[in-house]
């Protein structure tokens, strides 16, 4: 009798034994699989982070930034256009097509600048960019008609015979030129800051939100990588401990059967 409890005793304690090593190596596999669902998740989701940036950069900030960039290379253009028109002008070697061809640069420059300036219109997304872009528009147009003046008052000077009349037209058109060159100028100056300054910006806190997210990401994958090689080596040592156990088990199952 006190054998056979010994023996059902020592079969208790081997179930027992047997049981807390499955739950172990059970809870170290789920461990794992759950740390290799939520590395690839944070994966996906870093990728589609970095993908939000490249195609806000790709469809919105590199299109508004050469917009900008080419709104003020037509500015300059324009200016340098009316320049030489004037300056061509003031030499009195006029011909009909000559005038045509030296006004072309002029009307050029100004339709680039509007065609730049709808393009950052429609990619503007908040109201005061909008409101930015309508500003530089209603300026533009002021500047525009401020060198169709400056174009008419140089051809209209050569019609002038009295001297008074030519002097009082110069007098209008430095004027004018003035005023010209000041708008043209505050136009440039606004494109500069605060567009230009606004979207670089934005530009700078988009590449800050996708980097912060990228050292979490990295700081959870490294944490994630240790507790993983710890919970690979904590169920590894638990199934070898299993595999011993049960060794030893059938070994002493085999000295009582012989």
């Amino acid at each position: 009798m006190p054998v056979c409890r010994l023996r059902h005793a020592s079969m208790e304690q081997f179930r027992f034994s047997r049981r807390v090593l499955d739950w172990g190596v059970m809870l170290g596999f789920a461990g794992l699989l759950c740390l290799i669902i939520a590395i690839g998740l944070i994966g996906i989701r870093q990728i589609s982070a970095l993908n939000r940036v490249a195609v806000s950069l790709a469809r919105v900030d590199i299109p508004l930034q050469n917009a900008i960039f080419e709104m003020r290379i037509s500015n300059s253009r324009y200016w340098m256009a009316i320049r030489n028109y004037l300056s061509w002008r003031n030499t009195r070697y006029l011909e009909a097509a000559g005038i045509v061809q030296r006004q072309d640069p002029v009307s050029s420059a100004s339709n680039n600048f509007e065609q730049n300036l709808g393009e950052y219109l429609s990619l503007a997304v908040s109201q005061e960019e909008r409101q930015w872009g309508e500003t530089v528009r209603s300026s533009q147009e002021q500047l525009r008609k401020l060198g169709d003046s400056i174009i008419s008052l140089v051809d209209n000077m050569d019609r002038l015979s009295s001297n008074d009349e030519k002097a009082k037209s110069r007098q209008v058109l430095d004027r004018i030129q003035r005023e010209f060159e000041n708008k043209l100028f505050w136009i440039d100056a606004f494109l500069e800051n605060p567009i230009q300054r606004d979207i670089l910006q934005n530009l700078d806190r988009k590449l800050e939100v996708a980097d912060a997210g990228r050292r979490r990401a990295v700081t959870f994958l490294s944490w994630s990588l240790a507790v993983a090689i710890f919970l690979g080596l904590g169920t590894a040592y638990l199934t070898y401990r299993r595999m011993k156990h049960d060794q030893r088990h059938r070994e002493e199952l085999w000295r009582r059967f012989v």
